[in-house]
């Protein structure tokens, strides 16, 4: 079923209704052997005709069910009943089984009538519906009355995560509520900016300042700095896993569930003998109980990111085993949406999500590298680029994020030439002073300032580049 988003016009879209599609949608997920894309069926029994275009009005279509497992789901929700699927012949098409089409275009390479297969009661039958068994059945567009299936697969962000399940979540905007992303709608991309909302940032370059503006600057012990991902020296905070930690207070506490924590990390060795290794954790203070929500590097080398609130319980997303390595550079990003998806990213794939119903508890404090009691282990190894965040970034974004720490082979040739000559050095002229991280390339070492240190690269790399 391949991504596809169906627009109707205003016209239709009053006729039809936006109450027409029930929205107690669910996901065939990934991790279950699905394809991410989300279901529900339509409030009332109608034509084929009619339920296709509701669907289309809600921007999803009559479902494709192109595998046997699709249609294994899909006959889950069909309930005790039948529903329409997106399945039709054209006009003039020969009976029983000729030129048999998807709504959406795909290919027809899989089909399940149920016995004795199509066209059983002759005349035209030239839709298409499924039993609560998985089998289909060809009935004629007019006259019978069902609920139709819907199904949404759009992308238009392109991050590999269906829109629908990005607008459930809080992390796309649609405040037209047609279950299109605003900004695909305004732009036809929804590239993010990755400066907004952005609450708290550690580079790491030498110090443990906050880059954000906000001097919410990080308190360390023990912290040593090394060298990045990129081999650049003194650009990664190093933690002794004994004594080593930072503490950051003043970073807001989210009062609607959305949040995001991104950042670079090579440990040097995985997990303890308990939970495992703790990376970042909202405590109230060291030596107290009270901690959530906090991200660990497993004993298996899996991931958790989880929360614990006194009202509803505890709740944590764990990836499989074997995701962290020693010794190795990994970006690891952890988002949560304002219902509670939370989604865990490595390297900017996303490798596991679930739920939690609330934020947890309103904790003030920050504590990087260490746990809060003295049970379970400290973090041994480098960390680079922490970025805080009051809400869930995307997919498409947190890759951005990547890019922007992932140096050129040669950062000093700022047109792209090949070259570093006066056209970089012009450019360095021309931006002097403070800018946003990652905003000009004639930001060189990428320290949020254009300044001698940018000029003195140029200068040092003057020539053909490498």
């Amino acid at each position: 079923m391949k991504h596809w988003t169906a627009r109707v016009s205003v016209a239709t879209a009053v006729a039809m209704g936006s109450s027409a599609v029930a929205q107690d949608a669910v996901q065939w997920r990934v991790e279950d052997g699905g394809n991410g894309h989300w279901y529900s069926t339509t409030t009332a029994a109608v034509t084929w005709g009619v339920a296709k275009v509701q669907c289309e009005n809600q921007n999803g279509h009559l479902a494709t069910l192109t595998s046997s497992q699709e249609n294994q789901f899909a006959a889950v929700l069909a309930g005790n009943g039948t529903v329409w699927i997106g399945a039709f012949q054209p006009p003039n098409s020969c009976e029983p089984g000729c030129d048999w089409r998807w709504v959406t275009g795909e290919p027809w390479m899989f089909e399940a009538w149920a016995p004795p297969g199509a066209n059983d009661f002759g005349g035209i039958e030239d839709v298409a519906e499924t039993y609560a068994s998985g089998g289909w059945n060809d009935m004629p567009d007019g006259g019978w009355l069902r609920k139709g299936l819907i199904e949404w697969s759009a992308d238009c962000n392109a991050d590999g995560i269906v829109d629908y399940g990005q607008i459930r979540a809080g992390e796309l905007e649609d405040t037209n509520a047609n279950n299109i992303p605003d900004c695909c709608e305004d732009s036809g991309a929804c590239e993010g900016d990755v400066t907004v909302d952005l609450v708290a940032h550690y580079p790491f370059d030498g110090n443990c300042l906050d880059a954000s503006g906000f001097g919410r600057h990080g308190a360390p012990t023990a912290i040593t700095f090394d060298e990045d991902a990129a081999g650049r020296p003194a650009r990664a905070a190093a933690f002794n896993g004994i004594n080593s930690q930072m503490l950051v207070d003043g970073i807001p506490i989210p009062t609607n569930n959305a949040f995001t924590w991104a950042l670079w990390i090579r440990c040097e060795a995985i997990g303890n003998p308990s939970s495992g290794t703790p990376i970042l954790e909202r405590i109230e203070a060291v030596g107290n109980n009270l901690m959530t929500p906090s991200l660990f590097v497993r004993t298996n080398g899996g991931l958790g990111f989880g929360s614990y609130s006194f009202a509803s319980g505890g709740s944590s997303v764990e990836t499989a085993a074997k995701t962290i390595s020693a010794g190795v550079w990994v970006h690891i990003a952890c988002t949560s949406g304002v219902n509670g998806l939370r989604r865990v990213y490595l390297n900017g794939t996303l490798i596991g999500e679930g739920n939690s119903p609330e934020y947890g508890e309103a904790l003030g404090r920050l504590l990087v590298g260490r746990d809060r009691i003295d049970c379970c282990g400290m973090f041994r190894g480098s960390m680079d680029d922490l970025r805080i965040y009051s809400r869930a970034l995307t997919g498409l974004e947190i890759r951005t994020l990547i890019e922007i720490g992932q140096p050129p082979a040669c950062p000093a040739d700022i047109s792209g030439n090949g070259a570093v000559d006066a056209v970089d050095l012009a450019a360095v002229l021309s931006s002097w002073g403070n800018v946003p991280t990652g905003k000009t390339n004639a930001d060189v070492n990428r320290d949020g300032i254009v300044d001698a240190i940018d000029l003195a690269e140029v200068l040092g790399a003057w020539g053909v580049c490498p």
